[in-house]
């Protein structure tokens, strides 16, 4: 990494996002775009929003990075970092409850950095992460440096939670060069919120490392069932609902053990580590880990189950896929296409109805009950598939998960950014 030089190849990237890289789905995506760029020796340099009490050396950069930080919780930005979620894995501040002299300070810090950027590392093309303030920021200030944003499906969420910034966001990403959406479900409904053309919009999705993602040699050998969930601790991610289907589940199998990694922040993660205490079954919050402690717990799981009430397009159930877990997901928008019939109909993932939704992810609270129920059947379903069948994917099934990689998703941006 290097913070404050001058790179000085040819080909050269600026990833700008407004929160900590890693710690969430857009995090991850970014640092998946980053390695491949690294592995074709493009030039890079990275706009970031970071804690004041972050120590840079300790995310996961390619080595000659070249960063232009923007702290909070110091003298220019007296508050945490802003997310693009209203529970982030760390402290954080919401968009809604920015004030408008909290936004000014924001837009004056990443104006500064941006500015930056574009005058020391010279970029050839931007990559702006979600279609909110800070990808309508870099659209205002980038000139004829082509820009293309990634939506995340969280810019579409606060479009209607932070109401008093969506026009801002909408005009200006308008005008955005292209944009990569995660599923074709999320491009038409880009397409009319934004009032981008269809033909300024390309369906990416998103890869894994395999280098990280793989199965194990050897399965473990004992009746005890692990699984795994991975995500903030949140109610929106339906941990609330998970701990209630386990406890159901608990009565007529008790031979489980629920492993839960992700952090949370607020009163959220306060309650659900309350109700975590009163559980009857065993469990075990493992906190945050790394992308590579993340593929380790998995090679010793099960099954893992992801009961999300909103998702852009999940990440972390490829991940598990690609190492050899069965899966309980919500019927999540887009997620069925995007892994397409032999993945979804191999019996190794079982998707789970959505309860009605009043605001976004908030679900009918009359309808979590048949949802737990449903989601406690669908846990006994791939366990009792798991003893029958095993952990054993086709090779067919194998090549289905491997087309999901960061190399082909970066190999379409490179076509498209190389066209601009």
């Amino acid at each position: 990494m290097i913070v404050g030089g001058v790179a000085t190849f040819m080909n050269r990237i600026l990833h700008v996002i407004a929160q900590k890289p890693g710690y969430t789905g857009s995090g991850i995506y970014l640092q998946g775009l980053m390695d491949e760029a690294a592995k074709k020796s493009y030039a890079q340099a990275l706009v970031a929003g970071f804690s004041q009490y972050d120590i840079l050396d300790d995310f996961y950069f390619p080595s000659d990075l070249e960063v232009f930080p923007v702290f909070f919780e110091g003298e220019d930005l007296p508050f945490p970092v802003v997310g693009m979620s209203d529970v982030m894995p760390y402290v954080s501040t919401r968009y809604r409850d920015l004030t408008p002299a909290m936004y000014l300070l924001w837009k004056e810090s990443f104006t500064k950095a941006i500015k930056e950027a574009l005058v020391r590392f010279k970029p050839e093309v931007i990559f702006t992460h979600h279609l909110w303030l800070l990808s309508a920021l870099v659209k205002e200030l980038a000139g004829r440096v082509p820009v293309i944003a990634f939506s995340h499906g969280t810019d579409l969420r606060q479009l209607v939670l932070a109401p008093q910034y969506a026009e801002i966001a909408k005009v200006a990403c308008s005008k955005i060069d292209k944009v990569v959406a995660l599923n074709a479900w999320q491009a038409e409904e880009i397409a009319s919120v934004y009032n981008i053309a269809r033909d300024d919009l390309m369906v990416g999705g998103v890869g894994f490392n395999p280098a990280i993602f793989y199965p194990p040699l050897e399965r473990r050998k004992n009746n005890l069932v692990k699984l795994i969930y991975a995500g903030k601790l949140s109610y929106a991610k339906g941990v609330k609902s998970l701990l209630a289907a386990c406890e159901m589940l608990y009565k007529d199998v008790p031979d489980f053990e629920l492993l839960l990694l992700g952090s949370g922040d607020g009163n959220e993660k306060d309650d659900l580590m309350s109700m975590m205490e009163e559980c009857s079954f065993s469990l075990s919050a493992l906190g945050a880990v790394s992308q590579k402690e993340l593929g380790e717990v998995f090679r010793q799981g099960d099954i893992f189950v992801l009961p999300s009430f909103y998702e852009g397009l999940p990440l972390v159930v490829l991940e598990a896929l690609a190492s050899g877990l069965r899966v309980v997901v919500s019927d999540l928008s887009g997620l069925k296409p995007w892994l397409g019939d032999l993945i979804n109909e191999s019996g190794l993932i079982t998707f789970v109805s959505l309860p009605n939704l009043l605001y976004l992810d908030q679900p009918v609270a009359e309808e979590l009950g048949s949802f737990e129920r449903d989601l406690k059947e669908a846990i006994l379903f791939q366990m009792n598939q798991l003893f029958l069948s095993g952990s054993q994917f086709s090779k067919e099934i194998e090549q289905a998960i491997s087309r999901f990689s960061w190399a082909g998703l970066f190999k379409g941006l490179e076509n498209l950014f190389l066209s601009l």
